[in-house]
């Protein structure tokens, strides 16, 4: 089945269109959809270690709503189906359906950041998996059709310079090139970086920072996050349910983020991660660090308060 030239956005009618959408890409596995639950605050989006994201998922900040309520739509254009409440389980069976195109979500974000009504995040599929090509496909027309202003590109830290992402940074320049929107990177998964092996997060995020100048990216922003330490805290603070594997994570990022994170050998993470807030937002985020509780200084040290923080710049907004 050939891709249709109708995109469900547009007929939808998101809030502020073009003006308050940040697309999401990333090769398949590279923590795409955690990332963006992170954001949300909730996980609204399925995710696994597999090619989970199959269609082109859009999600819209609502201040009116409590829950998140949505459709999926086909690759004409028609809505296949609609939920009130559209809970994990609902949108993992929209997503299976092989007639799903798109799936436009709306509610409330949780985050306690003062997110203006009607931002929107798209995720998009890996353009990576074999056993699809369709893909490849759907991602490139959302980077041609979406409406966006800010674009994420989420780099893999343990698959750091696969083939993959040399291929797809490519062909994203070319595009990016013709398009008024800003571009940053997201270097996700640090917590997997292995200190035995001399890894650290500071040497990994000078690396990225070459390897995309030489893919044609001039003076990128890269900010280092762990988006799944990211999502169990703030599920946490939202006295949502987590599942066995997330409160394993959250109890060993607990007992060791006093130390610095030292099990991974990363004992400037805080400080990496703090500078960037700093540099981003030109305010001094140690000292309001320090009068964090546990919970809320895990979100600091797992990057996701950098990267709201840029984008919240991008959009021209001013954090709580």
């Amino acid at each position: 089945m050939g891709l249709s030239d109708k995109f469900p956005m547009e007929m939808m009618g998101f809030k502020r269109g073009n003006d308050h959408g940040v697309l999401v890409l990333g090769t398949m596995s590279s923590g795409k959809t955690s990332f963006i639950n992170s954001l949300v605050g909730r996980e609204i989006l399925p995710s696994a270690n597999e090619a989970t994201t199959a269609c082109l998922t859009s999600v819209e900040h609502s201040l009116d709503e409590e829950g998140f309520y949505g459709a999926s739509y086909s690759f004409t254009g028609e809505m296949l189906t609609s939920s009130g409440e559209s809970s994990l389980s609902v949108i993992r069976e929209w997503n299976a359906n092989s007639e799903t195109k798109n799936i436009i979500l709306r509610g409330r974000f949780s985050t306690g950041v003062d997110w203006q009504d009607g931002l929107v995040i798209h995720d998009t599929p890996g353009p990576n998996n074999s056993q699809d090509k369709r893909h490849a496909q759907l991602m490139f027309e959302a980077l041609e059709k979406a409406p966006y202003r800010v674009l994420c590109y989420v780099i893999n830290v343990s698959q750091f310079g696969i083939n993959d992402d040399s291929h797809l940074l490519s062909e994203l320049n070319k595009i990016v090139a013709k398009k008024a929107v800003s571009i940053f990177f997201v270097l996700n998964k640090i917590d997997l970086l292995d200190h035995e092996k001399g890894e650290c997060v500071e040497d990994f995020r000078i690396k990225t920072c070459r390897y995309l100048e030489g893919a044609g990216f001039e003076n990128p922003v890269v900010l280092p996050a762990a988006s799944l330490i990211a999502l169990v805290a703030r599920k946490s603070l939202g006295k949502e349910t987590l599942t066995r594997f997330q409160r394993l994570t959250l109890r060993q990022a607990l007992d060791e983020m006093e130390n610095d994170f030292s099990y991974l050998g990363i004992k400037r993470w805080k400080y990496l991660i703090l500078c960037c807030l700093s540099v981003i937002s030109r305010k001094p985020f140690y000292k309001k660090y320090l009068k964090k509780k546990k919970l809320q200084k895990m979100e600091y040290v797992s990057g996701i308060k950098a990267v709201e923080e840029f984008v919240l710049s991008e959009f021209g907004m001013e954090s709580l």
